[in-house]
This record gives structure tokens, sequence and C-alpha cells, in this order.
């Protein structure tokens, strides 16, 4: 939720559509993923405090004339992604993209009567085109999305129950988004030497039941920026602008409305700073003016520096906001019978975030390694949590003002031999919030964790094998000790593995890859507390902090002309 998406360098993926992110894109239709870890650029807005994602999606004038990738796996999962670009008259290019999968199969690897994996349909479209013409360069996109998903009981076992104890979850989503984009570069201008402006506006609604209980949410948003780009000195170079946000929220909930609209114009400035080739400085500030919350400053600073060859230092810090959709932002907690409480005002999410990395490139022993380490904290002003623990009985909504995230990884990249590489990653996540009036670590997440990937090619690149390995050591779950034995789940839960596996055969023409995942099958068996009666105070499906997928085994190709 703290990291910031962008799509195409414009805020997209937020509010009621954060809860299904990326999952809204095809992965087939991505060009690229860029990652900023720590305070991201004050140019994305307020929000983005512990980082920011940049999603590319495939330009019309880099793309072939058609392109369709095919998969298909052994729970009877089929996806197809069909991609068409043309040039229509000269100088324009254009490109369709489009967008089908289905999965229906009911898998119930653990025997509890209950489907571990969503039942889905889904169906995308996107629309694109570029122009670009001596010193003007214009972009637009249009995306569709409309996808169902469901879960619960497997019809089996809710034909055993009868149909007063049927436990059934279903979600509707549809979504439409657009995009603009016009820049004008190499400006003979005293106040420019380049000057873009940028339009987004999305309309994102969805309908979701979770046995009785039911949501209703619609999003409204539009977005505009300006931005200017001057280089006032020879080490200084200065991005400035302007923006709008604009959001209408319609949330229903069990009978309980949360509609709000926002309206945040705002300013920004930031400046690259590079007295040397060894050292940039990166120091930004924007003022936005809210008219729920009122004035917001948001400054950050990013430093780069390379005290020798082959070693690179990154700092960063600043502080940002967000306002939570606490409704969306924590779906798969009401997936119970507990009593909701929430505060009766809940304030926005502050929060600082300070942090450093060090990458340094070496040999050992005639071998070149890659070695990474990082550490940030985000330390929270306020956070609107979920608390679970206070009462096994209730789920509780709440401002904590104490709540704070350390994250450390030491990442280690060695290439032995041609074609060969391994990255070894080791993580520790210390997140701590305030729970059941004390502080306690957050539930479900694993504080250590560990990965482990491999990729060979052979035969001149044609084939490639992949071989990846994550480990999650054990956390915390909410103590339930109020309920009858019978109704409990161990206060915490053990270590896991998950292991995938890929052979790729690559042609001029087309590409093969066969795959699995989940290798071990490594499920959570005790998901779902009084699983044959949902309607019982201690039904509880919402502490999921392992694998549901089953060992799955894949079948895909892709071509091009």
């Amino acid at each position: 939720m703290y990291t910031q998406t962008l799509q195409e360098a414009i805020p997209g993926l937020k509010g009621l559509a954060l809860p299904y992110g990326m999952d809204l894109i095809p992965g087939a239709f991505l060009e690229s993923i860029s990652i900023s870890k720590g305070a991201a650029s004050v140019m994305n807005g307020y929000e983005g405090v512990a980082g920011l994602i940049n999603i590319e999606m495939l330009k019309p004038i880099m793309s072939p004339r058609f392109f369709v990738n095919a998969y298909i796996n052994q729970m009877q999962r089929y996806e197809l992604n069909l991609a068409s670009a043309f040039e229509p008259v000269n100088g324009l290019h254009a490109m369709l993209m489009v967008h089908g999968s289905t999965f229906n199969q009911e898998m119930d690897g653990n025997k509890d009567g209950y489907i571990d994996m969503p039942l889905f349909d889904k169906m995308n479209a996107t629309f694109r085109m570029e122009y670009m013409q001596d010193d003007i360069e214009y972009q637009f996109m249009g995306r569709y999305v409309n996808d169902d998903y469901s879960g619960g009981m497997t019809n089996g076992f809710a034909e055993s129950q009868g149909m007063n104890d049927v436990f059934k979850s279903n979600t509707s989503l549809e979504r439409f988004e657009f995009m603009s984009k016009i820049g004008f570069l190499e400006l003979d201008n005293p106040f420019a030497e380049s000057f873009a402006i940028q339009m987004a506006g999305s309309v994102h609604s969805m309908d979701s039941e979770f046995g009785i209980r039911k949501y209703s949410g619609t999003q409204q948003s539009g977005f505009i920026k300006a931005i200017a780009v001057k280089e006032i000195a020879y080490e200084h170079k200065l991005w400035y602008g302007v923006s709008y946000m604009y959001d209408v929220f319609d949330e229903n909930f069990m009978s309980l409305d949360r509609d709000r609209i926002e309206s945040v114009p705002g300013i920004f400035a930031e400046n690259t700073f590079t007295p040397s080739k060894q050292l940039t400085i990166v120091t930004g500030l924007r003022i936005d003016y809210h008219n729920l919350y009122g004035l917001i400053t948001t400054p950050r600073m990013h430093v780069k520096y390379e005290p020798i060859e082959n070693m690179q230092m990154r700092m960063s810090a600043g502080s940002g906001m967000r306002v939570a959709n606490i409704f969306a932002d924590n779906m798969s907690s009401f997936v119970n019978n507990r009593n909701i409480m929430i505060d009766s005002v809940l304030n926005p999410e502050k929060a600082w975030n300070y942090g450093a990395s060090i990458t340094y490139s070496t040999t050992f022993l005639g071998l070149p390694f890659i070695f990474d380490s990082e550490l940030y904290q985000t330390r929270f002003l306020n956070q609107v949590n979920t608390d679970l623990d206070a009462s096994a009985r209730t789920l509780r909504i709440v401002n904590d003002s104490m709540a704070y995230a350390t994250s450390l990884m030491l990442q280690m990249q060695v290439l032995p031999w041609t074609g060969f590489k391994m990255n070894l990653a080791w993580r520790y996540n210390d997140m701590w919030q305030m729970s059941d009036q004390r502080m306690q670590r957050r539930i479900m997440v694993s504080p250590h964790r560990i990965l482990l990937t491999i990729s060979q090619t052979l035969f001149n690149d044609q084939l490639q094998c992949d071989v990846t390995t994550m480990w999650n050591g054990e956390g915390r779950l909410p103590a339930l000790t109020e309920n009858p034995e019978e109704f409990r789940m161990n206060e915490t839960y053990p270590s896991f593995i998950r292991l995938n596996a890929q052979l790729s055969w690559r042609t001029p023409a087309f590409d093969i890859y066969l795959g699995a995942e989940n290798i071990m099958n490594t499920l959570q068996n005790h998901v779902v507390i009084s699983p044959d009666n949902p309607r019982s105070p201690y039904f509880e499906g919402s502490l999921v902090w392992g694998m549901l997928d089953n060992r799955m085994i894949y079948l895909g190709m892709r071509a091009q002309l």
C-alpha cells in the first residue's frame, strides 16, 4: 500500500484498484518494470512513502505487426494474448492489445471443503497510439478491464451443508481508464527547454460478497500535470510544474457508507545537482492543498555517490501521505463473522522514510560477483491499522501513531561461467504496530525470507533453464484463546518453501516454455475455522498466511510476425 504504482509515469493503480494491482495488467503486454526504493520523486505526488513502481507497456513504434501468447495448465486455466501494431498514416503508430483468460476448475488440495484459489474469467483490451514529428511527441492509451472472481465452498461440500449453511464469495470488477501525454522538446524559451502535459482518468467499480457480507464501491478519478525542465547551470537541472488530482469515492459495506470527494491542487520542484561524475544530489519539494486535510508539504532527497570504481552508494529520505480506503485495503480481513469496530475519526496515514543502499561489483577467484545491501525504515506519524488481536470476536480499524517497519536486505549475484547466473538474497522485515493496546509484530508477515534463483542458457541462448526457490520464515498469528479449543489456531505459523522451474526454447519466430510452480506442493492445511458452519460466531477465513495454489504444470508459446 505504501509503494506508489505508476503506469507510463502517471499515477494509476490506486484507491479501490490497489488490492488487485498488477493483476489488472496482462504480463504479456509489459515492456518493463522499474523500481525505486525509499521515498519516491515529488513529481509523482505525495504518496509513494516506501517506494515506487513504474509499469511500461508495449509501444506501437517498437512492437511487431502481430504478437500472440497462449498459455494452458493442467488445472484447466487458459489464457490468450493478442497484439497488433500498425501505422495508419505516416508518423502515427497505433496498437491494439486484447487479453482473455479463464480458470474454472475447483481445487481443494487441503481437503477443507473450500476452493483453494478463486475461479475467474477475465477480459482486458488496450488501445494506444503515438505520434512523433520534429520536436513534438503525443501519446494516448485507453484500457478496459472486466474481471469476475468466485470462491468459497466447493460445490460438493456446499451440497452436503444444505442451502442455509453455504458460504460463497464473488467479486465483479469493471474498469475503464485513459491517459494522454504531449511533449514539446528542445524549446527556445527562457523558462523551459522542454515542456509536457499529462492527463489521465478512470472509472473503477466493483461489487463483492463474502457470505452474508456485501460490498460495493466506485471510484472516479481525474488527473492532470504540467511539467517543465530547465538547465539553470551546468551542474543544476530543474524540474518543476503543477498538478491537480480529483477523486470521487462511493463505498458501501454492510450498510456502512464511506463517501468522499478529494480535490488536490499542487505545485512541485525538483533539482538535480551534479557537482562531479561521482556525486548526484536530487532535492525536491511539493506543496498540495487537500480539500479535506488541508496543506500537505512533502520534502524528499536522494543522493547517489560513487566513492570508488564499481561501487555505488544511495541514500534517500522523505515524507509522504495517503488516505486509507479501509474496505478495499482490508478486503481479505472481512472473511469472518467478527464484529467490525471503526474509529469515529480516521486520520490520513503519514510517515517518514529514510534509508541507504550499497552496490559493489568485484571479482573473487576469477569469478565476477555483485553485492547489494540496503536498509530502509518507515516511521508512521499515523497509520490506519486493522487490529485482530483485541478480541477473537472483533475486528477493529484504528489510528496508530507508533507503527514502524524496518527492511534489511543482503544480496549476492555470481556469474561463474558463460550463460550461468545465480542470485541469493536474504531479507529481514521488522514490522511493528499497536495491536491489542501494545506493540506487536504485524500478523501474517514472515520477518525472514530467502530467495535463490539460478539461470542457465544453452545452445547460443536458444534454451534457457530457470529455477526459483523462496523460503519464508515463521510468523505471528492473532491469538484466538477466547474460542473453544476446536476453533483455534496456533499463535505462530511455520516456515515454508516454494519451488518453481521453467524451460524456454527460443527461435527467431516463436518461443515455447514449459514450467512448474509450487513443485513441492506446499499448502497451508488449516485455513478455515468452523468451515461447516459459516454462520457460526467462530467462523474465520481471513488468516491465510501460506500458499494455496496447488502444484501446477503449464505450457505456453509466444510468436510474432
